[in-house]
């Protein structure tokens, strides 16, 4: 009972951000463990018990970091994003064209697709319960449509695009590609990775053809 009242009584302290290498470490630790049991069991299914004991660490030093388990399925969430949208847009190279740009981003944003698709399945139902959890992914998500246009800006300097509105472009572009890879994460067995990748990457040529 005395281990249960500390316990509720460390939840009450807000988290704190690593001050010290090991912290940090520790912190990315029980990211990581939560990534991995969340894959294989569900958000609902995966306790904070379950956590720490991959970690080896106590309640205590799991509540120093995160106030609650929901709060720790956020920074999954931001990892896991962060993680598509660097594989999504790589460096812009002056040898390589608009098509070669795209197919790596697709390709590479397919293999980290696919290396969480677990994960992200859990997200996405989780985001259906907790309107924080669908804010926090509409404002990682914006990332891409702001990248993507300036990207696009890039693009028509070089000579390449319609002329429409940069922005109203990468908003279009990115709304299809999320809802085409969450329909892809259900429905995998219907499109291959090569079709999928293919069929992105011809809608975005179409649109970034040589003037």
């Amino acid at each position: 009972m005395r281990e249960n009242r500390d316990v509720a009584g460390r939840r009450k302290q807000p988290p704190v951000v690593p001050s010290t290498a090991r912290g940090r470490i520790t912190r990315q630790r029980l990211v990581e463990a939560a990534i991995l049991a969340i894959g294989e069991k569900g958000i609902a299914e995966t306790r904070v018990a379950e956590i720490t004991r991959r970690v080896g660490c106590g309640y205590g030093t799991f509540y120093k970091y995160f106030s609650s388990k929901i709060d720790l399925v956020r920074q999954v969430m931001t990892e896991v994003y962060d993680e598509i949208h660097r594989e999504s847009f790589p460096p812009i190279s002056d040898q390589a064209t608009p098509e070669e740009l795209v197919r790596v981003g697709i390709t590479s944003m397919v293999e980290v697709i696919d290396k969480h698709r677990n994960i992200l399945l859990a997200l996405e139902r989780a985001v259906g319960l907790d309107s924080d959890l669908l804010a926090l992914r509409d404002k990682l998500l914006h990332r891409d449509v702001e990248e993507l246009e300036r990207r696009i800006h890039l693009f028509e300097r070089a000579g390449y695009g319609l002329g429409l509105d940069p922005f109203a472009v990468s908003l279009a572009l990115n709304s299809m590609v999320e809802e085409m890879s969450r329909r892809w994460l259900f429905y995998e067995d219907r499109i291959s990775e090569e079709v999928f990748i293919d069929t992105i990457v011809g809608i975005f040529m179409a649109i970034f053809r040589e003037k």
